[in-house]
């Protein structure tokens, strides 16, 4: 039985940027609390909390930039399995995200620390950065990648935490 560890990246002062975060908000309000990992301050400040985790599976949700010439809408989910994948995904411009580490350098440092697992990532794809203020009640995910993240949970619950089917 896997033994999975969702890892939520996301920026709360940024409309769908929170994307991320917000998928690991609905787990932990549905009982998953042991399965998450919010990490909405940078990659690296949760470094620590990963590395004491015992997991075999590490489920990296994040929101990406739509990349320019591709077939790629806001809202849309993508799913990409293992170090080969996430890395070429990364190299090739695939996905682009904001964070200051590389997605595959801190996968790498992970696997160099003992820990043995499979990375998947899972991203939806951002509509609207706007920045949350005063009024960040309302400041809500734009409606197409509020869909990307109601996916997203259930994908992660029926393939991760309850097996099952997917996207």
């Amino acid at each position: 039985m896997s033994r999975p560890l969702i890892l939520c990246l996301g920026n709360i002062f940024y409309r769908d940027d929170r994307a991320g975060l917000e998928v690991c908000k609905r787990l932990m309000e549905m009982g998953y609390n042991n399965h998450v990992v919010i990490c909405d301050m940078g990659l690296e400040r949760c470094l620590g909390e990963v590395s004491k985790r015992d997991f075999d599976v590490l489920i990296i949700v994040d929101a990406f930039l739509p990349v320019p010439d591709s077939d790629v809408k806001p809202g849309d989910v993508i799913v990409v399995e293992g170090f080969d994948g996430i890395r070429e995904s990364i190299v090739s411009n695939s996905i682009v995200n904001t964070h200051r580490l590389p997605l595959p350098l801190v996968l790498e440092y992970l696997r160099s620390s003992g820990k043995d697992f499979v990375p998947i990532f899972i991203g939806v794809c951002i509509e609207n950065l706007d920045i949350c203020d005063e009024e960040f009640e309302e400041c809500k995910l734009s409606e197409s990648v509020e869909k990307g993240v109601k996916k997203i949970v259930r994908y992660v619950i029926e393939n991760y935490l309850n097996g099952g089917t997917s996207i």
